[in-house]
């Protein structure tokens, strides 16, 4: 549970590291994920906008492939991944 809610916070990070299509899958994951919390994340302001500022700068044809992507990914795989590049 502690990777699937640290995911928001590492797609931010990755985003600002020039790792965009991994931020987006990131982001796709957790929206998809059956024990995500998505609600409060949709209704921040700043929730919202992160989505719209993915889509705008990383283009709507990327983002698309990205989030379906990151929306079939298991989050077990992913979490290794994150460990691996922030350790």
């Amino acid at each position: 549970m502690f990777m699937l809610l640290s995911l928001p916070p590492a797609a931010l990070i990755l985003w600002n590291y020039a790792k965009e299509a991994l931020a987006v899958e990131c982001m796709a994951l957790w929206f998809s994920h059956p024990l995500s919390q998505r609600e409060w994340f949709l209704q921040s302001r700043d929730g919202n906008q992160f989505i719209d500022l993915m889509k705008t700068q990383l283009g709507e044809i990327a983002f698309n492939e990205a989030w379906q992507v990151g929306s079939k990914r298991e989050l077990r795989v992913i979490s290794m991944e994150l460990l691996e590049m922030f350790a």
